[in-house]
């Protein structure tokens, strides 16, 4: 039998990955315990380029089924698909 890391070590680790999104989401599979410490980084930053995956999301949204991670996003940041990758930054208030 494999030991557990304690909670503590696991999340320090996988806060050292929070730039890195695909070992995160490898992290995020691993347990319950890993998912719950990787998905801060995952769902930290949203960025929308393309008006079909805002339309997704709000479709979903609207779903009684949908929870949403909004809770944990601090930064959107929505780009204009045809024109220059300049975009503005605002931090989300409650």
């Amino acid at each position: 039998m494999i030991p557990h890391l304690p909670p503590e070590l696991s999340d320090r680790i996988i806060d050292f990955l929070w730039h890195d999104w695909k070992s995160l989401c490898s992290c995020a599979v691993v347990c319950r315990t890993w998912w719950h410490a990787s998905r801060y980084h995952l769902f930290s930053s949203m960025r929308i380029s393309r008006l079909s995956t805002l339309n997704a999301i709000a479709k979903a949204a609207r779903s009684p089924y949908f929870i949403p991670p909004l809770h944990w996003i601090r930064s959107l940041e929505l780009v204009e698909a045809h024109r220059s990758p300049s975009a503005v930054r605002e931090p989300l208030s409650d």
